[in-house]
């Protein structure tokens, strides 16, 4: 997902899909760089029951 595509979809708090698993919506988007200085985008997805926060590379989320 882009930058717009993430912060849209925190907004209207839709689910998203990663990796084949369906979550409830996005709650955290974290920009760090990595060892090599380069910089990267990763989202947290909350889980439909609510007990766990997974942190996913942003590239790897598609909306519902």
């Amino acid at each position: 997902m882009t930058s717009e595509e993430i912060v849209a979809a925190m907004k209207a708090k839709a689910p998203v899909k990663a990796k084949g698993i369906e979550y409830l919506r996005i709650t955290e988007y974290v920009l760090w760089t990595g060892n090599d200085g380069k910089l990267n985008k990763s989202v947290g997805v909350l889980d439909k029951n609510t007990n766990c926060l997974v942190r996913v590379l942003a590239d790897q989320v598609q909306p519902v």
